[in-house]
């Protein structure tokens, strides 16, 4: 059942097609059951103002979301005994047009309110489920729906109410006398305080702790503070729908079970879980949703995934026991390390990635075949033409550099040992060690492509290219000035425009960071002599697998690229990959990318080897 919403059948004879108007009961006080709990609403309590005030709409489905599904208007609701009666107007439009046919035959019968409440009291059980009371409801919109729920609540004919169909939940007397009763049943066995402190812990991650804390008090069994632990959470997720379709959210977002962001959302619940395990991993702040889950073991992400879901786990293995079996099982364990893991590595990745990715412009290619980039020459120059005269021809030369991409990848696995003795420690040293090595793949790959010899037979940096420095010295103003003039006057293939690129990077090593920083600082001068011209002008790419004092200058990669790195499609970026071997103990994964990089232009970058 959708969370505060009440669904009933109607007869029909009550259709006024000349007014569009027909009568009809929309909310009745029986017991309704939701599931996990029944519930219980007296409307006699049941604030209905808004249908007076002419500003309660007669909705398609609860879709408060676009005027399209408004199809009319509540006129009237009055409190009758047992519920709830209405009239109801249709709009002229197009929708309720549609409507009008299927409700004066009576193919359109069911009704439903949509209502909310200030609170929920739990006034006791039937067949082993708590019942729940709503407590000063608030009727907000009625809408004509598809499949009943309880046929009670109807649009109707003016008829006796004997004459409609029903199908009523009663509540049994509170206080049945049978005449030979039962000898009471012996009070329940005290839960024994390890088992309870438990149950506290996955209260408070369901935000049902006071809940856990009353019944555990009153000498509830373990079943008895289950069910109303899960009671309390699915409450707490009912006014959380309310919530959102207050504010128009989608009458099909509303009436999915779980649509929600509120952890009885199987899918909320696991990507909080996951942003957790992340959080742990990566040693950063976790999101908000994920606090619930950061004190969590290893061990226990089923159980507190399986309680959200309204789950019971029958199961009293050891800690170690059920990390044996649900890293085997199609469990949510496996899912989790994999999803976290693999965000993890992307993490660490990211962060141990060197300035020379910075330098490159990325490019995929569909298979492992040597692939030749084409760099074409500027247009050819705009020549006069005279009155009357013709326009001539002019020649765009080209070349081509080879690239392909080869295959990489190794295996890791955390024994089960390891994941025993350090929860999530060991898991995070080889996520960590496996990202460090791609990051090094991806800066090894791209620095050998800067000594690679180009299709005319010379090496990327050569003196025949005009983009290497002829002796070598450390960055300053001067030798940052050389290279901006050897870029800025290089020319196009065929030796006629000249291309004016400016140098947009400096890439060098660890040993000459602190010499680049201070030189292109952004400074405010007192005198002319003082001013840096280079302040703000340059990005700094630290690379620190050069562990010499060379560096370069290269253009910005996006406007003139000079080294390419390229990817094999629909794998940009490595592939993280779980594997589990039943004969093996522990957690596997994979790491798999297909890759390379080649020079492709000398025109954009210029090197110095440094004093």
């Amino acid at each position: 059942m959708d969370p505060n919403t009440r669904r009933q059948t109607f007869a029909v004879a009550s259709y006024n097609a000349d007014a569009r108007t027909f009568d009809g009961k929309v909310a009745s006080n029986d017991l309704i059951d939701r599931g996990s709990h029944f519930e219980e609403i007296d409307w006699a309590d049941a604030d209905v103002s808004r249908a007076a005030q002419g500003v309660m709409p007669l909705l398609d489905n609860h879709n408060g979301a676009t005027l399209k599904a408004k199809l009319g208007n509540v006129l009237s609701l009055s409190k009758v005994q047992g519920g709830l009666l209405g009239k109801f107007e249709l709009a002229e439009t197009d929708e309720a047009r549609a409507v009008a046919p299927e409700i004066a035959s009576g193919r359109a019968r069911a009704l439903s309110v949509g209502y909310t409440v200030a609170s929920w009291e739990h006034v006791g059980d039937r067949d082993g489920k708590p019942v729940l009371r709503g407590v000063k409801p608030v009727v907000f919109e009625v809408s004509v729906v598809s499949v009943p729920a309880d046929k009670s609540c109807t649009v109707r004919g003016i008829y006796p109410r004997d004459h409609l169909e029903e199908e009523t939940i009663r509540m049994p007397d509170p206080t049945p006398t049978p005449t030979n009763a039962p000898p009471p049943a012996p009070p329940a066995k005290p839960m024994e305080a390890t088992r309870a402190f438990e149950l506290l812990e996955r209260a408070t991650l369901l935000g049902q702790r006071s809940i856990a804390e009353r019944e555990i008090r009153a000498g509830k069994s373990e079943d008895e503070v289950m069910n109303a632990m899960w009671a309390g959470a699915r409450v707490h997720a009912s006014a959380e729908g309310e919530r959102l379709r207050s504010i128009g959210a989608p009458s099909s977002h509303l009436r999915q079970r779980g649509a929600a962001d509120t952890y009885d959302n199987p899918e909320f619940a696991k990507g909080a879980a996951e942003d957790a395990l992340v959080a742990r991993l990566t040693n950063t702040k976790p999101a908000e949703r994920a606090l619930r889950f950061m004190n969590v073991k290893l061990t226990d992400y089923d159980d507190v995934l399986a309680d959200m879901r309204g789950e019971r786990r029958a199961s009293r293995a050891t800690a170690n026991e059920q990390l044996s079996i649900r890293m085997m099982t199609t469990s949510d364990l496996p899912i989790l390390t994999k999803n976290a893991g693999a965000r993890s590595f992307r993490y660490f990745m990211q962060a141990m990635e060197g300035g020379s990715s910075a330098i490159v412009a990325p490019m995929t290619v569909a298979n492992f075949r040597e692939h030749t980039e084409v760099q074409a020459s500027t247009f050819p120059a705009l020549k006069n033409v005279g009155e009357g005269g013709e326009l001539e021809y002019g020649y765009i030369d080209e070349s081509g550099e080879k690239i392909a991409v080869e295959s990489f990848g190794r295996m890791v696995m955390v024994s089960f040992q390891a994941l025993v003795n350090d929860d999530l420690g060991g898991l995070q040293a080889s996520i960590r060690a496996t990202a460090i090595a791609a990051a090094n793949l991806k800066a090894s790959t791209i620095m050998s492509s800067l000594g690679a010899t180009m299709s005319d037979g010379q090496g990327l940096f050569h003196a025949t290219h005009g983009n290497l420095a002829g002796a070598g010295a450390a960055p300053g103003e001067t030798t940052l000035s050389a290279g901006r003039v050897a870029l800025r006057t290089q020319k196009a293939i065929g030796g006629e425009a000249i291309l004016g690129n400016s140098p947009a990077l400096i890439l060098c090593g660890p040993a000459l960071e602190t010499t680049v920083e201070k030189l292109i600082a952004t400074i405010n001068p007192t005198a002319t002599s003082d001013v840096n011209v280079f302040g703000g002008r340059l990005r700094m790419a630290i690379e620190p697998r050069i562990s010499g004092n060379e560096w370069y200058l290269f253009a910005d990669p996006a406007f003139y690229p000079c080294v390419k790195f390229a990817t094999l499609a629909g794998f940009e970026s490595p592939v993280f990959e779980e594997d589990r071997e039943f004969n093996r103990l522990g957690m596997s994964w994979r790491v798999h990318w297909h890759i390379g990089a080649a020079p492709v232009d000398y025109r954009g970058c210029w090197k110095n080897p440094g004093a």
